[in-house]
């Protein structure tokens, strides 16, 4: 379907028969949403591998297992290298396929599992052959037949003086009608993943400390499959803490989120009920999302207190995830307020995403002088340079930034906008920070951008560390952090100081390794993104 994003004409159908069609759509979803949990599982089992598999730092001389660490001899139980990564393991570490071929080590056998049952291999085949700009058809009809009006049956034409009477459309304005094509555009994302935001940020100032939490929240939470749309029923408030001290007190509004989406787009909020702790709303925040990308979402609910001349002051908060809601049953129910939890980074292992990568380190003797068709630096290093350029002495790191696959989806309609940002520790002035372009509504983004890092001595390298940071962009808020890695030699130490930073570990430590081991020669390496910057504890 190569015009996906065209609606199809579906107003011949009556209206049982559109009621039929979107109740085989629903159970399609639902069954889309428990294969993405099931991926989603075994991509966390992998990260578990390599995490396990992460490398303590190798002292000169040792021969150890790539997997598990263990220690290799030099004549028995030397290990042998695996075809697919060129990694030594023993023999613990190898895992024989069932039809006899060649074995492979625990990490590179997990991924050809994951390749299968997770239908990556067809993915891939098919990007190779086919453009990947088109939708699921399923949410094309879907799409068409919400917005279109169902057939009328025993049609006539009207005579002369008769009213016509449209057939009423289902629950879908122009807003409505617009955020479902948002969701279509967004509905050939692959990967979900946790999507809980690494910190908690409120888009507008306020006072978090002043007034003390207490009371509760009254909600009738719905889900629409027919319309595609979450209903939040805000009905009321009881045993608010007083938001003015003063003046004893207290305006409350409730403001909502779907996180991690902390844009304009997300924000709803309800009216401003004045001088009251048990404020009556009765008010409906409204979003148009699918039903399987709202499973990966966090709500967020928060009281506040509004002063007309001063900061707002926090009353309490909820939080309520979807990824076992039952929306079958539509009650009412009270839900106590919360106070603000402190901005705790999440260490914990979540599937992230994949960023690729492609590394190189150029020796000072090979780098003596380059022509400007072979090194990219920065715009400013080259001002005035015309033919070739004499770069600072040292050696040379230069970093491709490939792509990346499965980022977190930050926006409504499934997508982000994501791009990269480099540091070179120590050093994190802007002299070493680099960035790729932001890449709009997308999370398989492909970037094929290069970082240039110069002046570097081979002893460097054992002490500097490659920060690479996945952002998405945010026009009138800040920046969602979707991921990172590090790469360097996971000592610990920088130029003799104990660093959090230095702390790679796994395929980040190896292939930093392989770098300084291969000198000019380009290396490859597909990494998984770590859902927090935090020190890794190995």
């Amino acid at each position: 379907m190569e015009k996906s994003a065209e609606e199809l004409n579906l107003s011949f159908l009556l209206e049982h028969e559109r009621e039929m069609i979107l109740s085989v759509l629903q159970k399609d979803e639902k069954l889309r949403k428990r294969e993405e949990k099931r991926i989603r599982k075994l991509k966390n089992e992998l990260v578990e591998i390599r995490r396990k598999g992460s490398r303590r730092p190798q002292e000169v001389g040792e021969r150890q297992c790539a997997r598990c660490l263990k220690g290799l001899g030099l004549i028995f139980d030397r290990g042998e290298l695996c075809e697919e990564c060129l990694q030594r393991v023993c023999s613990d570490c190898r895992v024989i396929p069932p039809k006899g071929k060649q074995w492979k080590c625990s990490i590179c056998a997990k991924v050809s599992e994951l390749k299968v049952v997770t239908g990556e291999w067809f993915l891939e085949e098919r990007s190779k052959r086919f453009d990947q700009g088109a939708v699921l058809s399923s949410d094309v009809v879907k799409q068409s037949i919400m917005s279109s009006p169902a057939e009328i049956p025993h049609r006539k034409s009207p005579a002369p003086g008769d009213t016509i009477h449209t057939p009423e459309r289902p629950d879908t304005s122009k807003s409505g009608r617009s955020a479902v094509r948002n969701l279509v555009d967004g509905a050939k994302r692959k990967g979900k993943g946790s999507l809980n935001s690494m910190m908690s940020m409120y888009s507008e100032t306020g006072d978090y400390g002043n007034a003390d939490v207490s009371g509760e929240l009254l909600l009738n939470i719905s889900y629409s499959y027919k319309t595609g749309a979450l209903n939040v029923l805000v009905k009321e408030c009881r045993n608010l803490a007083t938001g003015d001290e003063r003046k004893q007190r207290t305006d409350a509004y409730v403001k909502a989120y779907l996180l991690p989406d902390k844009s304009r787009q997300s924000k709803r909020k309800t009216s401003i009920k004045t001088n009251t702790i048990n404020p009556v709303f009765n008010e409906n925040l409204r979003y148009v999302i699918s039903h399987s990308q709202l499973e990966t979402r966090t709500l967020q609910l928060s009281v506040w207190h509004h002063d007309r001349f001063g900061h707002n002051s926090f009353l309490g908060e909820v939080e309520l995830t979807f990824d076992s809601w039952e929306f079958d049953t539509n009650m009412e129910e009270w839900y106590s307020l919360q106070p603000k939890v402190s901005c705790v980074m999440d260490s914990t292992l979540q599937y992230k995403g994949e960023l690729t990568v492609v590394l190189k380190y150029i020796p000072a003797e090979k780098n003596l002088m380059l022509p400007l068709d072979q090194v990219q630096v920065k715009k400013g290093f080259l001002k005035g340079k015309k033919t070739s350029i004499k770069l600072p002495k040292g050696g040379m790191v230069e970093l491709l930034v490939k792509e990346a696959k499965n980022l977190t989806a930050v926006k409504s309609g499934g997508t982000s906008d994501p791009f990269v940002k480099g540091y070179l520790l120590p050093d994190n002035s802007k002299s070493t920070k680099h960035k790729t372009a932001v890449l709009r509504r997308t999370v398989n983004p492909q970037w094929n951008h290069t970082f240039t890092y110069c002046g570097l001595q081979a002893g460097d390298l054992n002490n500097v560390c490659l920060e690479l940071t996945v952002w998405d962009k945010e026009a009138l808020a800040s920046n969602v952090f979707l991921g990172g890695v590090r790469l360097n030699g996971g000592t610990g130490q920088s130029y003799g100081n104990e660093v959090d930073w230095m702390d790679s570990y796994g395929e980040e430590q190896r292939l930093w390794q392989r770098m300084i081991d291969n000198p000019e020669v380009p290396q490859e390496c597909k990494l998984m993104l770590r859902s927090s910057m935090c020190k890794h504890n190995t």
